[in-house]
């Protein structure tokens, strides 16, 4: 498990990356990767998101596309939808962890394990996406948390709704809300999974955090068959509790609903 200790060691390295791009919104990737000696993008179909390779002069990265098969010198501004956007900025987490000084980037022998690794990257991957020098310019209009919110900053990063949601979770002094934003797909049946979440310290007052990854084991209250009567103005779904709904803009099995308590509407 990565703790907030392990990342902050990292961390000052990659501000410091970003900073010498001259990082804006959106980040752009290809130009960080470039500055972390990545030197080639390689895309095919592959079975995972991606992969770094070490060759002579940098690294070469697999990025996996169903459309195209091409390898191509890594350039500023190169395309890249979403999800590939994040899968670059796992791989230019990896480079963190090799020794570059060499002809060929060896990897250091104090690299972590490779589930810590991965966990490691996976953190700091959204770090590079939505760095919080960048979040913070936009902290003022996060208060509290809202849907749309999220989609604008998902629209301003150029990352996925999940990513922004994993992002602040992991940052919650960023957002002083007392409100939860949860994105949700379902799965079959009267059920969803929970794919990630906010969730405001306020609501601990009405439920836990959703530790649990399906709706019905966290609250069998908000089940789909519940909530599909509401729309984008606020109902009172549980005691105490009000709630919203809203169908995600590009994936039709996935919806969020925002949650707050009913004395802090």
């Amino acid at each position: 498990m990565v703790t907030s200790t392990t990342f902050r060691r990292l961390e000052p390295r990659v501000w410091s990356v970003l900073e010498r791009v001259g990082a804006s919104a959106p980040v752009d990737v290809a130009l960080v990767g470039t500055e972390r000696c990545i030197r080639r993008i390689d895309f095919r179909s592959m079975m995972l998101d991606g992969a770094l390779e070490a060759i002579e002069g940098g690294f070469r990265v697999y990025i996996h596309d169903t459309r195209q098969e091409r390898e191509v010198p890594l350039e500023p501004g190169i395309r890249l939808d979403r999800r590939q956007r994040f899968t670059m900025a796992h791989e230019i987490a990896h480079t963190f962890f090799f020794d570059t000084a060499h002809p060929r980037p060896r990897p250091y022998k104090e690299t972590p394990p490779y589930p810590v690794l991965e966990s490691l990257c996976q953190t700091t991957a959204s770090e590079i996406v939505l760095p919080e020098p960048l979040i913070k310019k936009f902290v003022s209009r996060l208060e509290p948390l809202s849907i749309e919110q999220v989609l604008a900053l998902s629209d301003a990063f150029d990352v996925s709704a999940d990513v922004v949601l994993h992002r602040i979770s992991r940052s919650p002094q960023l957002v002083a809300s007392s409100h939860a934003v949860l994105l949700l797909e379902r799965r079959g049946g009267d059920d969803a999974v929970i794919v990630a979440s906010f969730f405001g310290s306020a609501l601990l007052a009405y439920f836990p955090r959703p530790e649990k990854r399906k709706l019905s084991d966290w609250n069998p209250g908000l089940i789909p068959s519940r909530t599909e009567g509401l729309s984008d103005q606020w109902s009172e779904i549980l005691p105490l509790v009000c709630a919203r709904r809203l169908q995600h803009p590009t994936a039709s099995s996935r919806f969020f609903l925002e949650l707050v308590g009913k004395r802090d509407l």
